[in-house]
């Protein structure tokens, strides 16, 4: 293997380690203010979810929405 590549998969490597490590880092101080918010507004649900990211949601493919047209094949005889 080449000496670029094996320094290329190193660096990626490392990456990967430390978005792992930031991810678990994140997660956890969300699930913490999730949490704080649940203590300090125990009976408003939408309250709590007004500071939280709303999840994504699904799009709609643009391309399944338009027609595709038919093409017929052309049959030489």
């Amino acid at each position: 293997m080449p000496p670029s590549k094996r320094i290329a998969q190193g660096v990626v490597k490392d990456r990967i380690d430390d978005i792992r490590v930031i991810r678990k880092t994140w997660f956890t101080a969300y699930r913490s203010l999730e949490s704080a918010l649940a203590l300090k507004f125990p009976d408003d649900a939408e309250q709590v979810n007004g500071y939280l990211d709303e999840p994504p949601q699904p799009k709609a493919d643009a391309s399944l929405s338009e027609p595709v047209p038919m093409v017929a094949p052309v049959v030489k005889p």
